[in-house]
């Protein structure tokens, strides 16, 4: 589940969102999938306590999406928007890959190149930490660096939470080792601000979302015209405004 603020881009399962966060709405197409495949998303949602889902199938004979169980107090359909998660870092990355290929990013200069506001505990190697190897999840961080939820990334700004960082040690030297980190992705996020001059969320929008027609989907609040899941349990559509109720 990712709560955005400030245009996160980091994914909040930890806490974390820059990931952002971004909201997708499950297409809605003519015709319904089959009632044996909404049964088992059904079952599915409830053996792992989840509220409500959509599910969308492609088959031979077309395409069609469904609402399942509920979200917050509504009842979900092919329609409602939902966080998703940590699959916001492939939107990070795209960001980040279409930055390199621009000439914006450099992928093996150090990632302080972009956001010289990330420091370690004394005598850890910052400087040796690349943008490649914050997108391959090979910069040494591990996902309890800065704290166990990395709380600025819940409520903060994504400087606050590379701020949690300045004395953090590295598990492994860069480019060693994979180790999750959901960290990595909130200084990725930031080397698409500082590169780009926009913002996460703005970038988003202009550079993936438009030009994909993706228009039910957004990095900084509720989609146009839909009412945002906030009820407990939920979260508000990426990016976090006043408006927004949720936990």
């Amino acid at each position: 589940m990712i709560r955005s603020s400030a245009g996160w881009m980091a994914m909040r399962v930890v806490g974390l969102t820059l990931g952002v966060g971004l909201a997708v709405i499950v297409p809605s197409f003519a015709g319904s999938p089959g009632d044996g495949a909404e049964r088992v998303f059904a079952d599915q949602l409830r053996a792992s306590h989840v509220p409500g889902g959509a599910l969308s199938i492609v088959t031979r004979g077309g395409t069609g999406a469904v609402g399942v169980g509920t979200a917050g107090d509504d009842a979900a359909t092919a329609t409602t928007p939902f966080v998703i998660g940590s699959t916001t870092k492939s939107f990070t990355a795209l960001a980040v890959m279409q930055l390199v290929d621009s000439g914006d990013v450099d992928l093996d200069a150090p990632v302080r190149e972009y956001v010289p506001e990330l420091s370690l505990a004394e005598g850890q190697a910052v400087n040796s930490i690349t943008v490649r190897h914050v997108l391959q999840q090979t910069s040494g961080l591990d996902d309890l660096s800065g704290g166990s939820l990395l709380a600025s990334a819940a409520d903060g700004s994504p400087l606050q939470a590379v701020a949690e960082l300045k004395n953090a040690e590295l598990m492994s030297r860069p480019g060693e080792a994979w180790r999750y980190a959901n960290v990595n992705y909130v200084l990725a996020g930031l080397v698409v601000e500082r590169a780009s001059g926009m913002s996460y969320a703005d970038y988003v929008a202009r550079r993936i979302f438009d030009p994909l027609g993706m228009e039910d989907s957004t990095a900084k609040g509720p989609p146009p015209n839909v009412s945002p899941v906030t009820s407990s349990g939920s979260a508000c559509p990426l990016g976090r405004d006043q408006s927004c109720a949720g936990p």
